[in-house]
């Protein structure tokens, strides 16, 4: 995947964070002990990857499991999660030829932002030049519609880990959307690319950049083929290759045959 162009014309990449690029529970056993919360499902969500209610996981009603994630969302811990190496290893080799756009469902708040930023610069300094942020129990449609009204013809797809962010991200954005599954998920992506992390992606857009420049290359033969033809392809008969023109078709009269049999009477 490389791309010449210049700064403000380079192709943009939108992308989750969380079960993207970042483990959002690589935080949470901290965050547990500062609290006095219960570690059995965390350290589960940690091996597993797999998504589990807030109830659940901190041990409580779901009232307040989602008030603890709204904290925990806001909190510091936020600013120290730990990457996928997949996506530290693309991430920092695709930003020198891709803009990046986090459209991520943290939170709200300014300091769910802050902490947020803070955390993409220090392990993807320099790639992500936006940040588009809700609630995380909120739908993407929204911040979607703005990245498509703001990079237009410039994004090239766009990833999360969510069925229906993927969804939304398929009606909203007109852009190849890949599902990138880590661990178990409920639902199904309809007409998006199932993948396991950023090694599939690039594996496929290379592929589909090859086949494109292959494309180009062939319908370039072709017209070249083609070019010196292309003089013959303008009717019959071909009046604007002949000197001496006929003003126009018209019916054989006996002077017209005066050059072959002489005077005719």
């Amino acid at each position: 995947m490389t791309t010449s162009l210049t700064q403000n014309e380079r192709p943009v990449i939108a992308t989750d964070v969380d079960g993207v690029l970042l483990s959002w529970q690589s935080g949470l056993p901290y965050f547990a002990q500062k609290y006095n919360l219960p570690l059995e499902h965390i350290l589960e969500m940690i091996q597993d990857d797999k998504f589990i209610k807030p109830g659940k996981l901190f041990g409580c009603d779901e009232h307040l499991g989602e008030q603890l994630i709204n904290k925990y969302n806001s909190s510091d811990f936020i600013r120290y999660l730990a990457p996928y190496m997949d996506a530290l290893r693309n991430i920092n080799k695709l930003k020198k030829a891709y803009d990046f756009v986090a459209v991520t469902a943290l939170g709200d708040s300014i300091d769910a932002r802050l902490n947020r930023q803070f955390n993409l610069n220090a392990l993807f300094p320099g790639a992500f030049q936006d940040i588009q942020m809700c609630a995380h129990n909120e739908s993407k449609e929204l911040i979607l519609t703005k990245v498509r009204l703001k990079y237009g013809s410039r994004l090239k797809f766009f990833v999360d880990d969510l069925p229906h962010h993927c969804q939304a991200a398929k009606r909203i954005l007109d852009v190849p959307v890949y599902w990138m599954v880590r661990g178990e998920r409920d639902g199904f992506a309809d007409d998006c690319t199932k993948v396991t992390d950023w090694d599939d992606i690039v594996a496929i857009e290379t592929r589909r950049q090859e086949v494109s420049k292959n494309l180009e290359v062939i319908q370039n033969e072709i017209e070249r083929q083609l070019s010196p033809h292309k003089a013959w392809q303008t009717g019959w008969p071909p009046f604007d290759r002949i000197k001496n023109q006929p003003e126009s078709y018209r019916n054989i009269k006996p002077s017209d045959l005066r050059a072959y049999y002489g005077e005719v009477k």
